[in-house]
């Protein structure tokens, strides 16, 4: 079930601070505590297609947001806005609720309500001794955004967290409800299925699943987990071998990782100062496969993040010199009358704090970790008073031409001040 709560019309903001739109109206869509699959369900149907029944009717223009963390997000003024922070749960499945080749493997897989934070249902996964099989950077997330965007983390033999999804129920009013699966891995039982809501079109699922909104609320997704799994790690600061994009180009991580981890490499993670030289040093992370236990931390610290080294430094490093006092109106005017884009040097930032964390000892992992561990906890960061904002953009190269791809990109950042670094993840090529 879901309770719907309104708000008055006010000023919205997107996570990242850039856009800013009048609201008509909020509309708090907030998650009950799961009980039966089905029954909640059902439920939930019907109150999201009246919602949307009761919109048409009022010929509102309408929002459906998450995190708010992508350029997706964005809406005209004075749209109606649906807000899915709060709609987060999680049901575990019977194997009645699955076909019979699944029926005896029912903890690999669960349902989820599309505005489930990834964190919240990592924790549920933990909980059960389950896991995503992969995640991004971070896991700040609503489910339904990160299918929508193909978030991806960097195992080799994963691509991303839509090939997990199994099947998504849409809603967009009472006669609308749309129960769309993969034909090729169908996994709930038809009688489970049929209950859902009305049949959609299968034979798109794969144009479908990275959709980036627009298709309605995505009510629920079936996913495959796998049993919790555990990684050691190594890391180290040093330039490439004159090797390593050959190595990487014909798929011999082994070989690019070489003396940094185990010989036998399942994640790896490069960052690079776009401004410095061909033989400058790189920031490398390998993961690898351990069978023991997790540590009982509730979160360990990323090993290779990038932008985890920029919140350490942010929050640690960064003398009083580097601390502008801001004056003004606002926040957003002082920065800019402070010139504080010039101050901050992404790089520097960045690659001191991983060396000083290669100096205090966090060149390898004294525990394994699981990849909820490792998965970052989203939080602004902030020098003084003053919010700084942190983006990713991405690209998709093939790794024959990642030399050739890098080349460029550090042609381009030369003209700009060194604000961003290149970060570079692997993912398996899933297309037809």
């Amino acid at each position: 079930m879901i309770d719907i709560e309104w708000e008055h019309g006010k000023r919205w903001q997107d996570e990242h601070r850039t856009r800013w739109r009048d609201a008509r109206e909020i509309c708090n869509i907030k998650a009950r505590i799961p009980t039966d699959p089905l029954t909640d369900i059902r439920n939930r149907n019907a109150a999201l297609g009246q919602l949307f029944d009761g919109l048409g009717r009022r010929s509102r223009r309408v929002a459906i947001l998450g995190s708010t963390w992508s350029q997706a997000d964005l809406f005209p003024n004075r749209a109606i806005v649906i807000d899915t922070d709060k709609d987060g749960a999680v049901w575990f499945l019977k194997p009645e609720m699955l076909r019979p080749e699944h029926a005896n493997n029912a903890s690999r897989f669960v349902l989820a309500a599309g505005g489930t934070k990834l964190s919240a249902l990592m924790d549920a996964l933990d909980a059960k001794g389950l896991s995503l099989m992969t995640a991004g950077s971070h896991k700040g997330q609503s489910l339904a955004g990160a299918i929508a965007t193909g978030t991806h983390g960097s195992f080799f033999n994963e691509a991303g967290l839509e090939t997990h999804v199994r099947g998504m129920l849409f809603v967009a009013g009472t006669d609308h409800t749309h129960w769309i699966e993969d034909p090729a891995n169908p996994v709930l039982s038809p009688s489970f299925a049929v209950q859902l809501g009305g049949r959609g079109h299968d034979h798109r699922f794969k144009d479908i699943i990275v959709h980036l909104g627009g298709l309605g609320y995505l009510n629920v997704v079936p996913l495959e987990v796998v049993p919790r799994f555990t990684l050691a790690w190594a890391k180290a600061c040093v330039p490439l071998a004159p090797s390593w994009w050959d190595h990487v180009a014909a798929g011999n991580f082994a070989a690019a990782t070489g003396s940094i981890g185990n010989g036998s490499p399942v994640f790896y993670e490069l960052t690079f100062d776009p401004n410095a030289g061909p033989d400058a040093d790189v920031m490398q992370s390998v993961y690898w496969r351990d069978g023991s236990e997790p540590a009982p931390a509730h979160k360990a610290a990323s090993p290779g993040n990038a932008q985890h080294y920029l919140t350490q430094a942010l929050d640690d490093d960064v003398d009083a010199a580097h601390r502008p006092v801001l004056t003004g109106e606002s926040v957003d005017d002082a920065a800019e009358a402070a010139g504080v884009g010039g101050l901050i040097n992404v790089p520097k930032l960045v690659f001191a704090a991983f060396r000083k964390s290669l100096a205090n000892g966090g060149g390898a992992s004294s525990a394994p970790v699981s990849l909820r561990q490792i998965t970052e906890e989203w939080k602004p960061r902030k020098i003084g008073p003053l919010r700084i904002e942190t983006f990713n953009a991405a690209i998709c190269v093939d790794r024959a031409r990642l030399r050739e791809a890098m080349e460029a990109g550090f042609e381009i950042a030369r003209e700009y001040d060194p604000h961003f670094v290149y970060t570079i993840r692997f993912a398996n090529d899933v297309l037809p």
